[in-house]
């Protein structure tokens, strides 16, 4: 990576954000059918949102040895919220279809994104595949490695595509919230043995700060309560 031209966008702009939705949209704007398989963890209805966040949680449970504060945070922080979130939506349509028709980086987010002489470039296409756009903007809207502000979902929600933000209000809402809860889990991968083991291999820097990550899965839990109540303003 140090090889490529071009750095990171630390600080994404408007057109910045315009520009990489720009990529989704010339991405899919080939009419013949795709013969490509689905995206890691693609989700087909609205249900399935809800299904990365207990898979992730099940991969929890099945650790032999785990760090007891992570185990605290989720079983009293992490997985109440879940349930709260489940409890608040119960009447919307679990079964409802999220038109898992287009193709998707999957890992979408500028932490996959280089910037050169005002060109975006895009990189890291390991989980790529047919997807939805519900996870593929949910999920650009709450990796924490480099935050999009939530309000900039205004950039995109008059575009043809994402029709679906204000069409579908309070699923979309329902669906960012699991996402967030998802990522939760992911910042927390640290703490699963095999995943530690193979980032300590690859980078020193990765060892695990047991304080830091509790406390940074804390901090952004609680921030979704402000993302999801300015989300609900924009939408």
């Amino acid at each position: 990576m140090s090889k490529l031209p071009g750095e990171k966008v630390t600080q994404p702009t408007e057109q910045n954000i315009k520009s990489a939705f720009s990529f989704i949209v010339n991405c899919n704007s080939q009419q013949q059918q795709l013969q490509i398989i689905n995206a890691k963890d693609a989700v087909k209805k609205l249900a399935d949102f809800e299904l990365l966040v207990t898979n992730r949680f099940s991969i929890i449970q099945k650790q032999e040895v785990i760090s007891s504060a992570f185990l605290s945070l989720v079983e009293n922080k992490i997985m109440p919220f879940f349930y709260k979130v489940q409890k608040d939506n119960r009447q919307l349509n679990g079964q409802m279809s999220l038109d898992c028709n287009y193709l998707s980086p999957s890992d979408f987010g500028f932490h996959n994104i280089l910037i050169d002489h005002n060109e975006l470039y895009f990189y890291d296409f390991e989980y790529a595949g047919i997807d939805s756009l519900w996870k593929l903007t949910a999920d650009f809207f709450s990796q924490p490695q480099i935050p999009v502000p939530i309000d900039k979902i205004s950039i995109i929600k008059e575009l043809p595509l994402f029709g679906f933000l204000t069409k579908n209000k309070r699923e979309f809402i329902s669906a960012f919230q699991m996402t967030r809860i998802k990522w939760c889990f992911i910042i927390g991968n640290v703490f699963i043995s095999e995943i530690y083991k193979r980032r300590e291999f690859a980078d020193k820097a990765h060892i695990l700060d047991e304080e830091n990550t509790i406390a940074k899965i804390e901090c952004y839990l609680i921030e979704t309560h402000f993302q999801t109540k300015i989300l609900e303003d924009i939408l």
